[in-house]
């Protein structure tokens, strides 16, 4: 599951990255919305893994149940209010932690474009809620839920159940 993929943005992604972005609900902008690729792609080529219609996880997954694709950064890992409710509710099992493999930049996805991306590792949901510290994002000056990603925290880094060295 861990490694580096490479996907091709679809006009099927795009529109449904379109349709995020205009509800009412969605307060993440194009920007949060392109970062569904990762759960989106891997939904289409790992046939152990279809996407979640809900908001409530990304996929589910024959093996690791219920996934919420997290985006690395180094101030922490973002958990918001609502996917830790779920987490806490036993709903949200697993998060698997991704970056952009550009060095985590952030690009505009468009149509036909070609984007790789690293996955980094997986880490149970509950364990990631006791490392949860408060963090001030210095963009809004606003506190949030932040957990530090360290692969020593990691539950799998392939099928196989082995832990990162």
């Amino acid at each position: 599951m861990l490694g580096t993929y490479t996907g091709i943005v679809t006009e099927e992604f795009i529109k449904r990255r379109d349709y995020m972005v205009s509800q009412p609900n969605w307060n993440a902008g194009i920007r949060g919305a392109d970062a569904e690729f990762p759960e989106w792609h891997q939904a289409l080529i790992d046939p152990n893994q279809t996407l979640h219609e809900g908001w409530e996880w990304d996929t589910n997954h024959l093996l690791y149940e219920t996934l919420d694709y997290k985006q690395f950064a180094k101030p922490g890992v973002k958990i918001s209010p609502a996917i830790k409710k779920m987490i806490e509710q036993g709903r949200t099992k697993n998060l698997p932690i991704w970056r952009w493999s550009n060095g985590n930049l952030w690009v505009e996805l468009k149509e036909g474009m070609e984007v790789s991306y690293d996955i980094i590792g997986v880490v149970n949901a509950r364990q990631a809620l006791y490392r949860l510290k408060n963090v001030r994002n210095p963009k809004t000056n606003k506190m949030e839920k932040r957990f530090t990603f360290d692969e020593k925290h990691c539950i799998i880094n392939s099928y196989t159940h082995q832990r990162i060295k």
